[in-house]
């Protein structure tokens, strides 16, 4: 039987539209437009610079405005930043858009404070799951489509028209499903001019106790890092060592997020989580040092079969510290700024998202595909140590 929010699992898997549709064929767009791969680098790095400095402050609007009003502006805003990033040729244009989708492109981290929002507490780590589950889905299916049509004429005009297409579907289904926010300081700030308004998200910011959250926000980046460290050399640690060709890195990436998407399913289907209430801390650090010990092994093994079966613990990992991680940070915060610890969140990540790419690539050209490993294995081991040490810390103020 389908529960009041299982609209929240469309709205996940269509949030990600963007990034698994376009994102893998944008290099080659902008190459054929003559655009260096300096100037490409820029670009991406104004994606993430702008998500840094906006995930604070659009999860603090939603939390003033509500859910519903900021979702519904901001992927229409998005909706038309994608039709122009197919239509513009011109470098400053591009980073202008960049720069748009950066700031507005919030559909995720919104989608876990609402989960927050409207679904019973003994539910929202399945919730969570599942909808990992669903934008794990897309990340798969969204390059199959790409492909494809990237070898017709105007290919990635079509595409881009069809993300935005799909964007505005979504924020149809925001507006229908979700509940338009009455609170008192959202009714209070209905009528307030915008300088007023804006003036009410930093002091909204201000207000936060954020000593509460800077240690686990510590303990996402240090997952994220992690996770994107390896993941973005993966295909060089298959070709160096192995050998293989583009088609069979190919594979294994895709049996990658398979195993992410099947286990975020398994978590979301099974009473595991509900089980973990309370404990998510101590399974965090379990999960932290399965995926330590994976990424030790992937190091020893010395054939691409055995390196593929070590990425199946890694990927369950991946999947579980993710949603423990988002259940941890939403029991530090209430309704009132639950948007802004999100979107502070999604910073931590901009943050991992806009250094590790980089360091990858230092420590492959430095270390070769070893180094790469073993600096991954001790930044979750670090995470589990971080864990452990937060976890003391609640306890003793629990006592005290």
């Amino acid at each position: 039987m389908a529960q009041s929010w299982s609209w929240l699992y469309v709205l996940s898997f269509l949030g990600c539209s963007g990034d698994s549709v376009l994102m893998s064929v944008l290099t080659s767009h902008l190459r054929s437009l003559g655009i260096s791969h300096v100037n490409i680098g820029l670009l991406s790095s104004a994606n993430g610079l702008a998500l840094l400095i906006s995930g604070p402050i659009v999860g603090s609007w939603s939390d003033i405005h509500g859910r519903r009003e900021v979702l519904c502006l901001s992927t229409l805003v998005c909706a038309l930043a994608y039709v122009a990033l197919g239509h513009v040729s011109s470098l400053y244009l591009l980073f202008f858009t960049r720069c748009i989708l950066g700031t507005f492109q919030h559909v995720q981290t919104l989608g876990r404070a609402l989960v927050a929002d409207i679904v019973p507490a003994d539910k929202q780590a399945s919730t969570t799951a599942l909808m990992h589950a669903f934008a794990y889905l897309s990340l798969t299916v969204g390059p199959l489509i790409s492909g494809h049509v990237m070898e017709a004429d105007n290919g990635f005009e079509c595409l881009t028209i069809a993300v935005a297409t799909i964007f505005v579907f979504n924020a149809v289904l925001i507006y229908t499903f979700a509940s338009p926010a009455r609170s008192l300081k959202t009714r209070t700030t209905e009528n307030s001019p915008p300088s007023k308004q804006l003036l009410l998200i930093f002091q909204q910011l201000k207000s936060i106790n954020w000593k509460d959250c800077w240690m686990i926000f510590c303990i996402k980046f240090l997952f994220d890092f992690s996770a994107l460290f390896f993941f973005r050399s993966v295909d060089v640690a298959l070709v160096n060592s192995f050998q293989l060709t583009s088609r069979y890195v190919g594979y294994t990436i895709s049996f990658y997020c398979f195993i992410l998407l099947l286990s975020s399913l398994v978590l979301g289907a099974t009473k595991f989580l509900k089980a973990s209430s309370g404990n998510h801390l101590k399974y965090l650090n379990y999960t932290f040092w399965v995926m330590t010990v994976s990424f030790v092994g992937l190091n020893t093994v010395n054939n691409p079969t055995t390196f593929v079966v070590g990425l199946v613990p890694l990927a369950c990992g991946h999947s579980l510290a993710r949603v423990l991680l988002t259940e941890v940070l939403l029991e530090q915060c209430d309704d009132s700024c639950r948007g802004s610890v999100m979107g502070a969140s999604s910073s931590v990540a901009a943050i991992a998202r806009t250094v590790a790419p980089l360091l990858s690539s230092l420590a492959i050209s430095w270390g070769g595909v070893s180094l790469m490993l073993i600096a991954s294995s001790l930044v979750t081991a670090s995470a589990s140590l971080l864990t452990t040490s937060y976890s003391r810390q609640q306890v003793r103020s629990k006592v005290l």
